[in-house]
């Protein structure tokens, strides 16, 4: 999608217009979970297995194909995940 010098896209829509709230609850454990973080879960475990996320900053790096390539701790500092993100864009797409 393309901004005009106006801020806006081709379509007419304000370049910041959104559709979804940016402020909206979402679990992410137990039955109630959004079915994002389940699959995401479900797809890359955590340590000894666990499916649950612990924290607020639990992270996942997912690959152009949808697939999930790694899940990273709360503590892992986003400028860490910097040589993962450059070796995934490297790959064919």
């Amino acid at each position: 999608m393309r901004r005009s010098r106006a801020g806006r896209t081709r379509s007419g829509r304000s370049a910041s217009a959104t559709t979804a709230s940016a402020s909206r609850c979402s679990d992410v454990n137990g039955g109630d979970a959004h079915p994002l973080y389940a699959w995401l879960t479900a797809q890359a475990p955590g340590l000894l297995g666990s499916e649950a996320i612990k924290w607020n900053f639990t992270k996942f790096l997912v690959r152009r194909d949808g697939s999930v390539f790694k899940r990273y701790a709360p503590q892992t500092s986003p400028e860490s995940l910097a040589a993962d993100i450059e070796s995934l864009l490297a790959e064919p797409a």
